[in-house]
């Protein structure tokens, strides 16, 4: 074993390491191996830290010093990775149902006072402490289905409302790897980015008699009936009187009518005349709610208990 700890005792067919150790053995100049090592030795066999395919003839072109050669080859070169810049809308603006017809004008939003509403980040690197952009621009604040103000109010129209905000971020330094090299052109390129859309969406309040016999009751909220046609969830009706009828005031003509059929346990559609389903009555209110007309549907027919229904308006 002596042999091939001593250089001058290798054998023979070991010149190539003698070379080897010979070529490294000049400390921390720029490395230059010799002619023979430069034809013969490669690290294309195996991957070596962050190199997978480096002749000795790469590292003299690049000017490694002997340290410099030795660290790429033993430690692994982890390069910087991006979190791009983003714009995002606060916690406090945030997507909803509204009614038709509120008052709208103090909720609303412009581009004098968007930057109030909205955070930004100017993005990030891994193994950097600097933000990846610079900054960015004005932010601008667009809008659909703004109707115009009436007497100076504006209300929810029966159409959804949509805000998006949006900034141009600027370019950022060249990230360093974990090295302390500068990955050069890599840095954020800069660009405009944008907020996820905010929707008001319209919705109309509707009553049935699901509470007390005769009496009807403001039921839970239709998500997006203002914009759409909509099945309401199951719900249940008070027994029916004359003298305590049972009620349903929606805002739109029905457009589909389900009653639970406890004999087959089944849903059963009941046909519409003229948009009003067999022994009720629709009768237009006097009086607006919200500025937008009601009607109510009256069921006519013989005493019974509760029922079941689904609608759809």
């Amino acid at each position: 074993m002596a042999e091939y700890l001593d250089i001058n005792g290798l054998k023979k067919y070991d010149e190539l390491i003698k070379k080897k150790i010979n070529d490294i053995s000049a400390g921390s100049v720029v490395y230059i191996p010799s002619e023979e090592l430069q034809a013969n030795t490669s690290l294309e066999s195996d991957v070596h830290g962050g190199l997978d395919s480096h002749t000795a003839k790469w590292f003299a072109e690049k000017e490694f010093t002997i340290s410099q050669m030795l660290d790429s080859i033993l430690f692994k070169t982890v390069y910087a990775v991006l979190t791009e810049p983003s714009i995002a809308w606060k916690s406090t603006f945030k997507s909803k149902d509204v009614l038709v017809g509120t008052d709208i004008t103090s909720m609303l939003i412009s581009n004098d006072d968007v930057a109030n509403y909205v955070t930004t980040n100017n993005g990030s690197w891994t193994l950097n402490s600097f933000d990846a952009s610079n900054g960015h621009g004005v932010i601008t604040l667009t809008t659909t289905n703004i109707p115009d103000a009436v007497n100076d109010v504006i209300s929810m129209p029966n159409k959804t409302i949509t805000f998006v905000a949006k900034t141009t971020f600027e370019p950022g330094n060249d990230p360093n790897n974990n090295k302390g090299v500068v990955q050069e052109g890599d840095g954020y390129k800069g660009g405009e980015k944008t907020t996820a859309t905010i929707s008001w969406t319209p919705y109309y309040d509707w009553y049935a008699t699901t509470k007390n016999a005769g009496v009807l009751d403001k039921q839970s909220v239709l998500s997006g009936c203002g914009v759409s046609v909509k099945t309401t969830p199951e719900f249940t009706l008070q027994p029916h009187t004359s003298s305590k009828p049972q009620m349903i005031r929606i805002p739109k003509a029905l457009s589909n009518f389900q009653q639970f059929d406890t004999s087959s346990n089944s849903w059963k559609t009941i046909d519409l005349i003229g948009g009003v389903p067999e022994n009720w009555e629709r009768v237009q209110d006097s009086e607006k709610e919200n500025n937008i007309n009601y009607y109510t549907y009256t069921y006519t027919g013989k005493d019974r208990g509760e029922v079941k229904l689904k609608i759809k308006f």
